[in-house]
């Protein structure tokens, strides 16, 4: 095999793939929420994936490592997400009344709203 014509490819980054997604969602207005869903996967998928994996059609280390690697993109985009509505909060008109209030900070990472 003739190495120099074999092409290079970096393994999977769950931070880069995060950061790619939460920036597209941005750029056309996604919802965030159907990007998590996207993002995300079903306990059916789940199943289906083994499914498959049992009938020799994929392999099994391989349907773990995919859940997995898209469970860690799913962290960072929520933290991306999480950390920009943070900064839109805080240059708010009503930042201040909302620091002062008792329930401040809620889980920011169920907003819904396309950040523009």
């Amino acid at each position: 095999m003739d190495h120099r014509r074999v092409a290079h490819f970096d393994a999977d980054d769950a931070d880069e793939e995060a950061w790619s997604l939460f920036h597209s969602a941005k750029h056309v207005g996604a919802n965030f929420q159907e990007m998590r869903e996207t993002i995300g996967y079903a306990e059916a998928q789940r199943r289906c994936l083994q499914f498959l994996a049992d009938q020799g059609l994929l392999a099994s280390a391989n349907v773990e490592a995919i859940l997995k690697f898209r469970d860690r993109v799913l962290e960072k985009f929520n933290g991306l997400v999480d950390a920009e509505l943070a900064v839109l909060t805080c240059f708010s008109p009503d930042a201040n009344e909302k620091k002062e209030g008792a329930n401040f900070a809620p889980a920011l990472a169920m907003s819904t709203q396309p950040l523009t």
